[in-house]
């Protein structure tokens, strides 16, 4: 290990400022903080990968002791490597976000439910949560109360949501489409995987590529090619096969043979997308007067005894959050501004 000196310093500081850096981000920042100790201009596009990779080993190697380190994870849609600050030992979700409150916490969990349960469907894997919805679930639902230690019990105001949403989304946990629908955003996919695994899956091998994954429990899914966790892209016809892919990876494998499901071997179309393109196919259903919502769930109630206890909370809507659908609907054209940002 090199001598752990100030261009160590200021990578590290500069991750905890940006959150998450593509390569052409990191060739830039070594390229400033190495310009100032050498008289030569410094060429960012030619900065040398392997060096960035010498520094963040070493940086890693530093990090150890706090449990955190800088990793990788690949673009979703382009496959290039995007990087970001994460803390190891937490389990919990945002728990290195010191400064959200336990509701917050609560709230952000009841998010990952929308996304990876709710709005992850045999027939629609959206893996998303639209605007109005994700603000609809402010509330703690019936039974959460008395689940998250510190929590006042009943959620958040409706305008105490729209500033956690936004404070999710300028962390870098989410990300916020121009339609207005909300995913994990690359940090949150890095930091979260093994808490999404360990809560959406029924073992930590199920979703796998190569396993077939249980009905209505195994619901996190991963490119067939990369191996990588997989919330954008596409998957195969038959909504039976395991198979998932994402668009790039779907699109390096078939230049180089018929587009086949690499799976099941049937014919691959391209036309069964995964991720906001999937919303269409969702099932809307809601019971009025305070029972419990089957939005995004085909019309079935989530079962009671799911594989983990986060998969038990379902959305509640109550007369006060049917009274708020009203005004929300007014305040639409208000908010569509927001994606235009």
């Amino acid at each position: 290990m090199s001598t752990f000196n100030d261009n160590h310093r200021a990578i590290i500081q500069a991750f905890m400022c940006r959150k998450t850096l593509k390569m052409h981000d990191m060739k830039e920042l070594f390229a400033t903080i190495f310009a100032v100790n050498n008289p030569d201009p410094i060429d960012p596009r030619t900065f040398p990968e392997n060096e960035i990779q010498i520094y963040l080993f070493d940086i890693n190697e530093e990090l150890s002791r706090f449990d955190l380190e800088i990793k990788s994870i690949r673009s979703q849609d382009d496959r290039t490597p995007i990087y970001a600050l994460v803390n190891l030992s937490s389990d919990t979700v945002i728990q290195s976000a010191t400064h959200h409150t336990a509701d917050e916490i609560a709230y952000f969990r009841r998010l990952l439910d929308a996304m990876f349960d709710t709005n992850n469907q045999a027939n629609a894997e959206v893996f998303a949560v639209k605007r109005n919805d994700a603000e609809r679930l402010h509330k703690a639902p019936r039974g959460e109360e008395e689940g998250n230690e510190g929590s006042g019990g009943k959620g958040l105001t409706m305008y105490e949501a729209q500033q956690a949403l936004q404070s999710f989304v300028e962390e870098g946990w989410l990300e916020r489409s121009g339609n207005q629908w909300y995913s994990l955003a690359p940090r949150g996919l890095l930091e979260l995987s093994e808490y999404l695994k360990k809560t959406y899956n029924s073992s930590e091998t199920a979703g796998s590529p190569n396993s077939s994954p249980t009905p209505g429990e195994d619901l996190i899914r991963f490119c067939y090619l990369c191996k990588d966790m997989l919330t954008v892209g596409q998957r195969c016809d038959d909504y039976s096969c395991p198979a998932r892919m994402h668009n790039p990876c779907a699109k390096v494998l078939f230049e180089k043979s018929d587009p086949k499901c690499p799976g099941c071997k049937k014919v691959w179309s391209g036309d069964s997308p995964v991720g906001e393109k999937a919303a269409a196919r969702l099932h809307v259903v809601r019971r009025q007067g305070g029972r419990a919502s089957t939005v995004g769930t085909g019309g079935k109630m989530p079962k009671a005894d799911g594989v983990k206890e986060r998969r038990k909370q379902t959305r509640v809507i109550d007369d006060d959050e049917e009274d708020d659908e009203d005004e929300d609907e007014e305040d639409e054209e208000a908010h569509e501004s927001d994606g235009e940002e």
